[in-house]
């Protein structure tokens, strides 16, 4: 795996990659707390935290055409960065201050351009590895994406803990300064196939939905993906209320979301021989059901228990995720990558919000266990999914070539 991290620009696009990953995964923790510290009114907090991440969950589509439609692409990644600086620092100066209708406004600037930096990225990685390398480049993705589920949101809990919520904040305003330059240098981002023309906006928007209307096996991959995302949204809900009931504090449910990404961590690594393999299709469905059990078993009163169960879950899902992002990367043509990242990007926030309302709801009719339970079942209905749309299709190969 090492190999990949010697092909000119890869290392500099990883650092920046996750970067900016960590940057987005601080927001919901460091706003909240924010809002929560200055008006003492939840919903407000809430509020806020939903206006910077429903846009970007709904323009998804729109940007990914424009991604596409473009010479230079890392310059709409350094905009979506450079508005996100000023937004935070909008909302960092503003809280408490202004009127809640401007701050959402200043919010909604954060998250309007997101997607941009959602699916910017990914989309780069065929041009910067060789066929050879995609799959270890993939790992490294998933470790990137997975790495920042941990240290965001911890370091934003951190931060307020020590020097409260207007420190997390205005570290978040530094980093993503940073990377907003680091952005502007990863030049690796503008590269595309040499074949490869720019497409008109309309092209491109039209060649997103058609690879997602005739290309089976990627539009598996996006349903199978937005789906797990969507089941990873019972998470905010279960994970505090499992923490309560199992280690005596909500307050431990951070610990909770750095094993799961830890997990996800570690089953990427175990398994990124096997997703190339002719019988692998099954064999990740029937991780993903010994996920569903796994998640079952969170009820256990043990705190190892839970610990080991969470972490089970995480890996048995891994390799099916890393399955389903291989086959997007290499199905994908060049000139419809940024829209169907973008769209798959602005998919998961929408179904991780869904996710949580419906564990919330769960969780307050019929409790913390019957959601548990009722996420057990989800997902392995999940895995029944991924077997049946999976299963014919060959492992996946790429023609996109990597560039020296």
């Amino acid at each position: 795996m090492l190999h990949v991290f010697q092909r000119p620009g890869y290392p500099l696009y990883l650092v920046t990659a996750t970067l900016s990953r960590i940057t987005g995964t601080m927001f919901s923790v460091a706003v909240f707390l924010l809002f929560l510290e200055r008006t003492d009114n939840p919903a407000t907090a809430a509020l806020i935290v939903a206006a910077g991440t429903i846009p970007a969950a709904l323009s998804g589509a729109l940007l990914g055409a424009w991604l596409d439609s473009v010479a230079h692409p890392r310059l709409l990644i350094a905009i979506d960065q450079g508005t996100s600086v000023l937004a935070l620092a909008g909302l960092l100066i503003g809280a408490g201050e202004l009127p809640t209708l401007a701050c959402a406004a200043l919010a909604v600037a954060y998250g309007a351009t997101r997607p941009w930096s959602i699916g910017g990225f990914t989309r780069a990685i065929p041009e910067l590895v060789t066929t050879e390398q995609l799959p270890a480049a993939n790992v490294l993705e998933s470790v990137s994406f997975n790495t920042a589920f941990i240290i965001g949101p911890l370091l934003s809990a951190t931060l307020a803990a020590a020097g409260g919520a207007d420190l997390a904040v205005l570290i978040e305003v530094l980093l993503t300064a940073v990377a907003t330059v680091l952005v502007l240098a990863t030049t690796v981002l503008d590269r595309r196939p040499s074949a490869s023309s720019i497409p008109s906006f309309r092209r491109a928007w039209v060649q997103g939905w058609t690879v997602l209307r005739d290309r089976r096996d990627v539009t598996a991959s996006v349903v199978i993906a937005t789906l797990w995302t969507g089941l990873s949204g019972f998470y905010v809900v279960l994970f505090p209320l499992l923490s309560a009931a199992t280690l005596g504090s909500p307050d431990h449910g951070g610990l909770m979301w750095a094993l799961s990404a830890t997990g996800s961590i570690l089953g990427a690594f175990a398994s990124r021989r096997i997703v190339q393999a002719d019988f692998s299709r099954p064999a990740l469905s029937l991780l993903l059901l010994l996920s569903s059990g796994c998640t079952i078993c969170w009820l256990a009163s043990s705190p190892v228990v839970l610990g080991a169960t969470i972490l089970g879950a995480a890996a048995g899902a891994a390799p099916l995720m890393l399955l389903c992002a291989q086959i997007r990367l290499a199905r994908t043509p060049p000139p419809a990558r940024g829209s169907i990242f973008t769209i798959l990007g602005s998919l998961n926030l929408g179904a991780s919000a869904v996710g949580t309302v419906i564990a919330g709801s769960l969780a307050a009719e019929w409790g913390a266990a019957a959601a548990t339970l009722m996420l057990g079942a989800f997902t392995a209905t999940l895995a029944l999914v991924a077997w049946t749309a999976l299963r014919r299709h060959q492992p996946p190969t790429t023609s996109a070539r990597g560039t020296d």
